[in-house]
């Protein structure tokens, strides 16, 4: 018989030794294991598990994980080791949180539960009392409700990546800033002009302050295309969003935008049918006139103002297919005010793009994306 040299440690916090004897013995030992750790309420060790190749030998004439797949209805991933560890070896409370998540995510799929997989970017990044670390969780807004546990109705499309094209690159790489994302005297953004503009004066969405300010938009990916064809402004439907199926597929560490942004990508040859979504604030850095500029491969659509609350196919301050633009692209802003923004980018193949260059009336300055000043919500993520 194969011998062991690992120590099982016990499920309560003064650690035991689960003795391995015969197979059936050495089973019965990794189900209750298994088990008491699905039904504490609290978990206090780590526990992984390995398809082992020691147990298809002829000691043992049956499969032993087969046996513990069928006897828990789970599913054993090859590659870790079985090892029951004690929580008190200086680990961090984003360490046991995992260790509790990854035991909890076997027993959701093991029920059947659709939210069975979880995202650690979602928990806040601070835990109290935590010894030896806290902030070591990227997620600075703090515990969502329903999260980290997402229902993951999506599928990922073969070679899409959840979050490409990186905010602020441009360029043959992810590289951030990217050596094709333009300032807006290298794009040849013109000095503000008037002529044969309508301007929106969003006076009525003006916000003093925002909650929870947080610097950049709010940017979600998505699978899918939300119009039907290149320029098919009429298909807009704010409720396309809420699909589960579609997403958001995107990560919470890439979901902040500082840039509101990238330069054109030509090596994302499996980034084809997504679309993403913008939300949060724009700060205005002058009182007057501006007026906004887009590159843009394949489409973008954007709102300001109160109708970027309430998005509808008719509402939009100005949506462009590659140079083909409709609406306007002028508003009338009080310095320091904040007014609502959403914008939707949807991409149905080859390059992509999308860069936000504006003016204003009040000199000759010119701004590209990351010249502005961009906030959010961050409890809401977005508004």
């Amino acid at each position: 018989m194969p011998s062991f040299d690992t120590t099982y440690y016990g499920l309560l916090r003064t650690p035991t030794t689960l003795n391995i004897g015969t197979e059936t013995a050495t089973f019965n030992a990794y189900i209750e294991v298994i088990r008491l750790a699905e039904d504490l309420p609290s978990t206090y060790y780590y526990l992984s598990l390995e398809r082992d190749s020691r147990f298809n030998s002829a000691d043992y004439p049956t499969d032993f994980f087969n046996d513990i797949e069928t006897a828990l209805g789970i599913t054993l991933v090859a590659g870790d080791t079985f090892i029951a560890r004690p929580l008190d070896e200086g680990l961090t409370k984003q360490e046991r949180q995992v260790m509790k998540l990854d035991i909890s995510a076997k027993k959701r799929t093991r029920d059947g539960n659709p939210r069975a997989t979880y995202d650690i970017t979602q928990l806040p990044d601070t835990y109290n009392g935590n010894v030896p670390g806290a902030d070591d969780n990227p997620n600075t807004g703090g515990l969502v409700v329903g999260r980290p546990w997402i229902e993951q109705a999506w599928t990922l499309p073969a070679g899409m990546d959840r979050n490409e094209p990186y905010n602020g690159s441009g360029g043959s790489n992810p590289t951030v800033p990217g050596a094709q994302y333009r300032t807006a005297a290298a794009r040849g953004v013109p000095i503000y002009s008037a002529s044969g503009i309508t301007f929106n004066d969003l006076s009525a969405s003006a916000l003093d302050s925002i909650s929870n300010e947080t610097v950049g938009l709010y940017r979600r990916k998505y699978v899918g295309t939300l119009l039907s064809t290149y320029g098919a402004w009429t298909d807009y439907l704010s409720t396309w969003f809420t699909d589960p199926t579609r997403g958001p597929i995107s990560q919470a560490t890439f979901e902040v935008d500082e840039y509101v942004s990238f330069g054109l990508r030509t090596d994302l040859g499996a980034e084809n049918g997504y679309t993403l979504e913008w939300k949060g604030y724009l700060k205005a850095p002058v009182t007057g006139n501006m007026r906004f500029f887009v590159d843009v491969d394949d489409d973008i659509m954007i709102w300001i103002g109160a109708s970027a609350l309430a998005p509808t196919k008719d509402n939009y301050l100005l949506a462009q297919s590659g140079g083909t633009r409709s609406g306007t692209n002028g508003i009338t802003v009080v310095a320091g005010k904040y007014y609502p923004v959403r914008m939707a980018f949807i991409e149905y193949g080859g390059a992509e793009q999308f860069q936000i260059f504006a003016n204003s009336s009040a000199g000759a300055t010119v701004y590209n994306g990351q010249d502005l000043d961009w906030a959010h919500n961050s409890a809401t993520k977005g508004y």
